[in-house]
């Protein structure tokens, strides 16, 4: 056994010292070993399904609050009736300044165009509380006389030279609204005179004005209840207005005479004995004296028309008498003149005259609703008549007199129980005088020569009478409109207008394609839409992205409020070619009238084949990294570790990648060439290539160069390089350096990043394993060295002793055996001294 341990001890030193095949290396490498990164992964953008819900915008409520008349005394004055004088800031002047048109018209309480027009509104409230069975008693005897002039004329001349007279403009106007007896229990009544003296685009909206009343006072028609009335009115009024430019005399060698314009206007509503359950009433008079772009917005059958939702049965007794008499004229003169002279010129203007009456007497309305208008054209008006016959009708007129009327219809009953009895006994004896005078002739002139000039005359008197009316759940309106000036605007009956549009903002889509659909719904008429309703509804081929919803009820949309949606689909797989895929959106209201003719909306697409797009001419954005483990310095013979990452930056394959470099000496000569045919690179994927070199050992002390680059090709076979890669490390001699010529050894693998597809390892031309070799030297070294530490460890763990006695004892009998050990342990700190440290 001795022989056998002594032979073992000594072959180990003899190999250790002189047969050692390997060159033992040890590379002061960086600690920083780079490690791949995976391409990000896109998210696909979630697809929002909105479903506003917009709050229509409140309805302004500054309208002054009406002042109730039950009853009144022969003395009262019956509610709304102007006075004589005209309150001077209700009127903007036209110019000339000395020449204003006058109006009897007290302030406003309708929202106007201020400052550009003069108005005078009395929407009347009804009382917040009736009594259970409420009997009214009212008498009334009024006289109410308006009148307004205006002159330029009259003037005189007298000398024997030259004279010369020229006269400005001249404008009146007087209107009248007179009420007497009203009898209201959950009603409301609005009157207003709107004067349109300076140009502006302001609307006179009486739409607005009613919705003001109502939302105040809200309407209702009481059930088991039974409401007497006993009206009794004597009234007298006279509206009278004049203008003159005229009758000017001159008697002068030479003379001249030039007239201004005279303006009359006249118009006077009586109404006597209204009785009103649950009803709506406007009376209004609208004068465009100037140029203006505005609207007027009239009340609409809605608010006009209701139903009687209060009560099961409605009972209407009526006794109504009724004595009107109206006289109504109008003049307008630009004729009468006289000349005397030898050389004479007389030259008139135009005249218009219009005298308009209406009389209404002994009315019942239960749920109907009534409008009447008088439109007075006879200055220059572009705009239309809309939605006054029928929710979206129009019309246009020539210049003249019109006087229009139309029914709101009967929107019945909504339930209730109970009965409600209206008795109206109702006597009026109404006497109307309403005239109007307008003129610019009437002139004289004497002399030699003479020249006349006179300017355009316009009158228009209108006079309407509304005696005894019993309204329950009906309503009632009356408007006179006077156009002298120039007006771009229309007259429009406010009612609801949805508008429904649908697009997917393209014509084609190919089987499998995308279909994101805006659907949008408007309320584009003048009234708020109640109730809306919108229902979208998806192409047969077009398949939803995910649950979505349809359907909206969007609640009230207001004038010129739209809502908006977004709904994203894709179209079969299956779709046939040519199909055409019809989407649609419909919108609705409750409202019984609506203007619309555009609720529902359409798109249209055509599915078509794709078309071959061909080879994609994009070529490849490639990008090179290189890494090696060099720390400070290298020597000859020494082995390192490297990397070489190609990243494809592109939303295309890089086809065909090869990968070319190589390790350069000092003098610029490549030492260990490096290739690799790669294969193919998905976009925004990436390869990486792991090598290890070893050096030569031949290699001289100095700076080398690693370096690497990348070249892919397009689907269309177009080339494309990514940049150069290069990194620089030192070789340094170790003391007594020399040896024999070894070619670099070059081992590598092949890994693809995130995105990447299976890589073709291409070795290069020196491709070698790793040498084993290199690493002979630590396994015996390794092997005892692992053996001793797990006998100290058992015999740590049985509490015995680390070193035996016997063992010592052993060594000590056996010193040659011990000597060859040491000669071991002597032998391999030189190996690491010379390899390692020298």
């Amino acid at each position: 056994m001795r022989k056998i341990y002594k032979t073992f001890v000594l072959a180990l030193a003899v190999y250790l010292a002189l047969l050692n095949p390997v060159n033992i290396s040890l590379v002061y490498a960086q600690t920083d070993t780079p490690t791949d990164t995976p391409s990000a992964t896109d998210t696909p953008s979630p697809t929002d399904t909105p479903t506003p819900t917009d709050t229509p915008t409140a309805i302004p409520t500054d309208l002054s609050s009406p002042t109730p008349t039950d009853t009144a005394t022969p003395t009262d004055t019956p509610t709304a009736i102007p006075t004589d004088t005209p309150t001077p800031t209700d009127i903007v002047s036209p110019t000339p300044t000395d020449t204003p048109i006058d109006t009897s018209s007290p302030s406003a309480d309708l929202a106007s165009p201020t400052p550009d027009a003069t108005d005078s509104a009395t929407p009347t409230d009804t009382p917040t509380a009736s009594p259970s069975d409420p009997s009214i008693d009212q008498s009334a005897t009024t006289t109410s006389n308006t009148s307004s002039s205006s002159n330029t004329g009259d003037n005189s001349q007298q000398g024997s030279g030259s004279a010369t007279t020229v006269t400005g403009d001249a404008g009146s106007t007087a209107n009248s609204i007179t009420v007497a007896n009203l009898s209201e229990v959950d009603s409301n009544l609005v009157t207003t005179i709107q004067n349109i003296l300076t140009s502006n685009t302001n609307d006179v909206d009486l739409y607005t004005a009613l919705m003001q009343a109502i939302t105040s006072n809200p309407n209702f028609v009481p059930s088991n209840t039974d409401i007497t009335a006993t009206q009794s009115a004597d009234v007298n009024t006279g509206t009278t207005s004049s203008a003159n430019t005229g009758d000017n005399s001159q008697t002068s060698g030479s003379a001249i005479i030039t007239t201004g314009e005279a303006t009359a206007l006249a118009n006077a509503i009586t109404a006597a004995n209204l009785n009103l359950v649950g009803s709506n009433v406007v009376l209004a008079i609208i004068n465009i004296l100037a140029d203006w772009n505005g609207n007027i917005i009239l009340p609409n059958g809605t608010q006009l028309s209701l139903p009687t939702e209060s009560s099961g049965n409605v009972n209407v007794n009526s006794n109504q008498i009724a004595e009107v008499s109206s006289t109504t004229t109008s003049t307008a003169s630009t004729g009468g003149n006289y000349q005397t002279g030898g050389s004479t010129t007389i030259t008139t203007g135009n005249s218009v005259s219009s005298a308009s009456s209406g009389t209404v007497a002994n009315v019942v309305e239960i749920g109907n609703g009534l409008g009447f208008l008088i439109i007075n054209y006879s200055g220059n008006w572009t705009g239309s008549l809309i939605n006054w016959s029928t929710p979206g009708s129009s019309q246009t007129f020539d210049p003249g007199t019109y006087n229009l009327t139309t029914e709101y219809g009967n929107p019945g009953t909504t339930g209730g129980e109970g009965t409600t009895n209206v008795t109206s006994n109702q006597e009026a004896t109404v006497t109307t005088n309403v005239s109007s005078n307008a003129n610019t002739g009437g002139n004289s002139q004497t002399g030699k020569n003479l020249s006349l000039l006179t300017g355009n005359a316009v009158s228009l008197a209108n006079n309407f009478t509304l005696a005894n009316l019993t309204g329950v759940g009906g309503g009632f309106f009356f408007g006179i409109i006077n156009i002298l000036g120039n007006w771009g605007g229309n007259i429009i009956a406010a009612y609801p207008e949805l508008r429904v549009s649908v697009t997917d903002n393209q014509d084609t889509v190919y089987p499998g394609g995308a279909e994101n659909y805006t659907v949008t719904i408007t309320n584009a008429g003048h009234a708020i839409a109640n109730g809306v309703n919108l229902n979208f509804n998806f192409p047969g081929l077009v398949i939803p992205d995910g649950p979505i919803n349809t359907f909206w009820n969007l609640g009230n949309l207001n004038p010129g409020q739209t809502q908006t949606f977004n709904l994203a689909g894709h179209v079969s797989d299956s779709a046939p070619i040519g199909t055409d895929l019809l989407a649609s959106a419909t919108g609705s209201t409750t409202d019984t009238q609506d203007s619309s003719n555009g609720d529902t909306g359409t798109d249209t697409t055509n599915v078509i084949l794709p078309a071959d797009p061909g080879p994609n001419t994009q070529t490849p954005s490639l990008e090179t990294d290189i890494w090696d483990s060099v720390g400070a310095f290298i020597y000859p013979g020494d082995t390192f570790w490297a990397t070489i990452t190609v990243h494809n930056n592109s939303s295309v394959f890089a086809r065909s990648l090869v990968v070319n470099g190589g390790i350069k000496d000092p003098d610029g000569k490549i030492i260990a060439p490096l290739s690799w045919q790669v294969g193919d690179i998905k976009p925004s994927g990436k390869v990486k290539i792991s090598f290890n070199v070893t050096i030569p050992k031949d290699s001289v002390a100095g700076k080398y160069i690693f370096e690497a680059s990348a070249t892919g090709k397009s689907e269309s076979g177009d080339s494309s390089t990514s940049n150069l890669a290069q990194s620089d490390f030192l070789v340094e001699l170790p003391a007594g350096a020399g040896g024999f010529i070894t070619p670099p050894v070059i081992g590598s693998t092949i890994s693809q990043g995130s995105g990447g597809s299976p890589a073709v390892l291409g070795l290069s031309t020196q491709n070698t394993p790793i040498n084993v070799k290199n690493f002979n030297a630590f396994i015996f070294p390794s092997l005892t060295l692992t053996y001793l530490l797990i006998v100290i460890a058992r015999r740590r763990l049985q509490g015995q002793p680390l070193v035996s006695p016997t063992l010592i004892g052993f060594f000590k009998k056996r010193r040659t055996a011990f000597a060859g050990g040491l000669l071991v342990v002597v032998a391999t700190a030189v190996i690491f001294w010379k390899r390692f440290l020298g």
